[in-house]
């Protein structure tokens, strides 16, 4: 049962976008090191498709940690379904803060919802999200480029790196974010007005549209026969 003056955080991930490059594990433990006895700070981990993991993989015992993790700590919370667009919106806007513990990203569109939605974000300052993550509009975990062990995801070479967040940084910013209101509320104003400004889909559409005019050679505007 979460109160009326709880802080509740939210990781969120597909299981089957590999433990490691999510790295849920790493959230929970600097959560759990951040707040050891906080009765009012809570952690979410929303993934879906746990069931598809197969028993064999090295994904499966890091997630059988994560259970044994749940089990001993009723803060936090263990939420495998898949939420329609509503729901995962209301999620997403309902808690206090996302956090992204990410070796490795694509776009970090969940990151850029969040700040759309007023939601604060904890995150690698590392890949894809770090066009619109930057000290301004999240709170940017420090990271060294590892490389990339065998199982530890399935399409990578040996010659690839990603990112290895600081565990201590990542404690230091989840306590900021918790006990810090004025500098959460000017980190989340300016996420606000960046997703609503150069990240927000018109400007999306409108730079798209851009480079298919220059591609083509003509505005796609007019109206050839």
């Amino acid at each position: 049962v979460v109160g009326p003056d709880d802080f509740v955080f939210l990781t969120a991930g597909d299981a089957l976008s590999g433990v490691h490059r999510k790295n849920q594990l790493g959230t929970i433990r600097a959560f759990l090191a951040a707040f050891p006895d906080d009765e009012t700070t809570r952690l979410v981990v929303k993934v879906h498709s746990l069931d598809k993991i197969d028993a064999s993989s090295p994904d499966h015992r890091i997630w059988q940690q994560v259970r044994n993790i749940v089990r001993e700590c009723d803060r936090i919370v263990l939420l495998d379904r898949l939420l329609s667009d509503a729901e995962q919106s209301a999620l997403v806007e309902g808690v206090d803060c996302l956090v992204s513990l990410h070796r490795a990203e694509g776009f970090g569109y969940h990151m850029l919802e969040a700040m759309a939605a007023g939601t604060p974000v904890v995150a690698t300052g590392y890949s894809g999200n770090v066009d619109f993550c930057t000290a301004e509009t999240a709170y940017l975990v420090p990271y060294r480029t590892v490389p990339i062990e065998r199982g530890q995801y399935p399409r990578a070479t040996a010659a690839q790196v990603w990112a290895d967040p600081d565990f201590a940084g990542a404690v230091a910013a989840l306590r900021s974010v918790r006990d810090d209101g004025v500098l959460r509320a000017a980190k989340t104003a300016a996420a606000r007005a960046a997703a609503a400004g150069p990240f927000s889909a018109e400007a999306y559409v409108a730079r798209v549209t851009a480079r298919l005019e220059q591609l083509l050679g003509r505005s796609l505007s007019a109206r050839n026969g």
